[in-house]
């Protein structure tokens, strides 16, 4: 039924909570139907926490640590799904802070990427925490046309 799947994950258990869903989907139609691809945006602040470190890093050096730190997390979570038997890939998108929400680089990851089903999970907010702290999925809803699942974690 859905032949490419994007799963946006920021390392936490709450966006990993969609991954039980995603298997529930993806496992009955075989690996070889099936592709899945777990996407993390990068996102290199503007004070990065080493500059506070005795050592600190180049701007360079702190972006290649930030994307390594994100493909590592990917690795672990591919290698699990991969032991499940799907089809797994894994991207990270390097952002830099002040040049736009994740959101935007999903929206356009998953637009210029051809998927049939995009899964999140969403903090569920509303009213003020909402307007204060955003909801990455709700953007991503509003800008894409492809079919969405979004679970919100217990």
């Amino acid at each position: 039924m859905y032949k490419k799947m994007l799963i946006p994950l920021d390392r936490s258990d709450s966006a990993e909570s969609i991954l039980p869903h995603m298997i529930e989907l993806a496992k009955p139609q075989g690996a070889d139907k099936c592709e899945v691809v777990l996407l993390n945006v990068c996102e290199v602040s503007l004070i990065p926490e080493y500059y506070l470190s005795e050592i600190p890093l180049s701007w360079q050096d702190h972006t290649i640590r930030c994307k390594r730190s994100a493909q590592q997390y990917l690795s672990k979570v591919e290698k699990r799904l991969k032991n499940a038997g799907l089809n797994v890939s894994s991207v990270v998108l390097m952002a830099k802070a002040g040049e736009g929400n994740p959101a935007n680089y999903i929206v356009d990851y998953a637009n210029d990427n051809d998927f049939d089903l995009i899964l999140m999970s969403t903090h569920g907010r509303s009213g003020l925490s909402r307007w204060a702290f955003g909801s990455v999925a709700d953007k991503v809803m509003r800008r894409v046309d492809i079919p969405i699942l979004l679970v919100r974690p217990r």
